[in-house]
């Protein structure tokens, strides 16, 4: 290739990279997720500290799994010690750091269109001094990496798309609750 057909296209390359900087419309070069009105990306939704929680509550098909902590040492619903502290650990702080990724516009559809009529699962936190705090979880959206959720009244939210990773952290603490058995 001689001389002027790299500068030709090395031109090229700089015109396009240029066009799609200036069209793309994000001036930091980051795209920002689209986030529920008056919730800044930066605040969890079910906001809570770890350390304050003092039972899980896990629904799925039809089954309830109670944990309870009692100390520094959890249970599950039946007394029996609970060995499997780091998956529920990663559970819970999945939970206490978990943002919407998104939030589907109110009045746009039902509840039942995203899986949450009734919900497909839900997943609860009861923090020291409080009721049950619960999060329901629906569909996945089509490409599977994020599902549908929301928090129901009192101080629920609208339907709202979560990291497909709280599934995921639910689904190891189901799977170390069954090895138990």
């Amino acid at each position: 290739m001689t001389f002027r057909g790299t500068l030709i296209l090395w031109a090229l390359v700089i015109g396009l990279g240029a066009y799609v900087w200036s069209t793309a419309g994000f001036p930091d070069g980051a795209r920002k997720a689209a986030v529920p009105p008056g919730v800044p990306a930066t605040v969890p939704i079910l906001r809570f500290d770890p350390r304050d929680v003092e039972g899980v509550e896990i629904w799925d098909a039809g089954r309830i799994l109670r944990l309870e902590r009692r100390g520094t040492a959890w249970q599950d619903g039946s007394g029996k010690p609970w060995t499997g502290i780091e998956v529920l650990m990663g559970l819970i702080e999945t939970l206490a750091e978990l943002r919407p990724l998104t939030q589907v516009a109110p009045g746009t559809a039902a509840l039942g269109d995203y899986g949450l009529a009734p919900p497909a699962r839900w997943v609860g936190v009861r923090l020291t001094g409080r009721p049950l705090v619960r999060l329901e979880l629906g569909a996945p959206n089509p490409a599977g990496t994020a599902v549908y959720a929301r928090r129901p009244p009192p101080g629920g939210t609208g339907i709202l798309l979560v990291g497909s990773i709280v599934q995921w952290e639910i689904d190891k603490v189901l799977q170390a609750a069954t090895a138990r058995h």
